[in-house]
């Protein structure tokens, strides 16, 4: 994961470059505290927005909030190679699961 997130992100921004979107992140590197865990929510538009948040977060809160981790519904998780990838990004189940 350490390898496979910083990647991701990073091809998610550029993804986003070519795609109208109107994320809005209003989040400041001076709005966190040191030591405290975050959780930010996205209103689903898509399965895709937790990951366009990240993407559209600037470098300064990435650092701050890694390890990034999103809640992810077993469906997803359950299928054999995306449940890998996505397992890869950061993705945890929704419900306890044998990994």
């Amino acid at each position: 994961m350490r390898f496979a997130q910083p990647f991701s992100i990073g091809l998610f921004r550029l993804f986003m470059r070519f795609i109208p979107h109107d994320v809005v992140v209003q989040l400041q590197p001076g709005d966190l505290q040191p030591g405290v865990h975050y959780v930010l929510a996205a209103n689903h538009q898509s399965m895709f927005d937790p990951f366009v948040i990240t993407s559209s977060l600037g470098n300064e809160l990435l650092k701050q909030l890694r390890p990034i981790r999103y809640f992810t519904h077993n469906v997803f998780i359950d299928l054999p190679v995306a449940g890998k990838i996505l397992l890869a990004l950061g993705c945890f189940p929704a419900r306890a699961h044998n990994r």
